[in-house]
């Protein structure tokens, strides 16, 4: 593209060029050789050639133009990668951050006296990314636990996640501010191909805190501000429909957000 740039910028430049040199050949045809009889038109001809160098001086000048141009366009398409760069060392740096959150997670139940081991009252379930499929289950006991007593509506919906959120607020209340914060960084970041960013992001979620996340969103926690960007960037793309509470919740959200 830069190739291609450049040799639009010198035709111009060629096609005058070419122009001079055959002003230089017309006027030598018509006076060469120079002998007694054309001497009188020596003096034309040198001055015609002034004609050239002024020409020739407006030329430099135009050159000394295009070449500020062109280094003011190399300024700003390194202005611009340094931008991407900058963008893409704070995102990264806040997926590592995003993955250390779920890394430090873990589930504990409390155990009967009699089965306490080494003085610990709790027992560890789960710990790191596989907390969100024990974070599920409980989520989805719950539901059936109370389907039958309220009608199925996306407002009872939502009653059960706030519920089950209460239980398990101090993690994922921190994980989904988080990752709400990483979709919203890249959106307002002004940069270029956000879907490409938001698809590395994605690729970072197993199944299970993607089905949490559909939860989230129809919920007070995030209906307003995360669903939006979830349907803006198909953050429910290969969304593992037959996990879901039932599988005529994909209806709570745009289409968009499968796409």
């Amino acid at each position: 593209m830069k190739f291609i740039k450049q040799k639009g910028i010198m035709a111009p430049f060629i096609v005058v060029i070419s122009i001079f040199l055959l002003y230089g050949i017309v006027i030598l045809v018509n006076i060469w050789p120079i002998d007694s009889t054309t001497i009188g038109q020596a003096g034309v001809f040198g001055d015609s050639f002034g004609v050239l160098t002024s020409l020739f001086s407006g030329l430099a000048f135009a050159g000394l133009i295009v070449t500020i141009w062109q280094q003011k366009m190399d300024l700003d398409l390194t202005r611009s990668e340094i931008k991407v760069q900058h963008f893409e060392n704070v995102l990264f740096k806040m997926i590592e951050i995003h993955n250390s959150i779920v890394s430090d997670l873990d589930l504990r139940k409390k155990v009967n006296k009699e089965d306490k081991m080494d003085g610990n009252s709790n027992m560890l379930v789960a710990s790191g990314r596989d907390c969100f499929s024990m974070f599920y289950k409980r989520l989805k006991e719950t539901y059936d636990k109370n389907i039958q007593q309220m009608s199925e509506s996306e407002s009872y919906v939502s009653s059960i996640y706030v519920a089950f959120f209460k239980e398990h607020q101090q993690d994922l209340g921190h994980y989904f501010r988080y990752l709400y914060n990483i979709f919203r960084f890249i959106n307002e970041s002004g940069i270029e191909r956000k879907q490409l960013y938001t698809n590395i992001v994605r690729a970072q979620l197993s199944d299970y805190e993607i089905l949490l996340l559909f939860y989230n969103c129809i919920s007070p926690n995030g209906v307003n501000k995360f669903k939006p960007l979830v349907e803006e960037f198909h953050l429910l793309d290969n969304l593992p429909v037959d996990k879901l509470l039932d599988e005529d919740h994909v209806k709570l959200f745009e289409g968009s957000a499968y796409e």
